[in-house]
């Protein structure tokens, strides 16, 4: 398998993907951590259709987990959506409450599957690994 990489940050306040020259993350104002920046893996060609995943490396006892970013991607996608269910749902309690549970439920998901299994740290080293098969002979 090949992968490539390109240097980027997440902010471990907010998760937010940075670019390294950032001093500070925009979204939130977190400071960068001066430790080992963090990757991103991507091919030179449209990487759309392969595999990819986040393999993450704590900064606090150097465990390393992966998680699929399409699995990720999916529940960020549903949490955006809950979100609006939880505004559509005023006049309706129980829907909202509802919307409201599921929306909790993707944020602890995201966040689970962003902490190290390990110590529970959120610091950690990311790169998103796209993996290419050999060609074909």
């Amino acid at each position: 398998m090949n992968d490539h990489t390109e240097q980027v940050w997440f902010c471990p306040a907010c998760g937010h993907q940075n670019q390294m020259s950032f001093k500070h993350c925009p979204q939130c104002g977190a400071s960068i951590p001066t430790q080992q920046p963090y990757t991103q893996s991507q091919n030179s060609g449209s990487t759309s259709h392969l595999p990819q995943e986040y393999r993450r490396t704590c900064q606090a006892c150097g465990k390393v987990w992966h998680s699929l970013v399409s699995r990720e991607q999916d529940i960020q996608r549903s949490s955006s959506a809950n979100s609006c269910n939880v505004l559509a749902q005023m006049c309706n309690p129980s829907a909202q409450l509802q919307a409201s549970r599921n929306l909790d439920a993707n944020k602890s998901e995201i966040a689970r599957l962003r902490q190290c299994p390990n110590c529970n740290s959120a610091a950690y080293i990311e790169e998103i690994v796209t993996h290419v098969a050999p060609p074909s002979q």
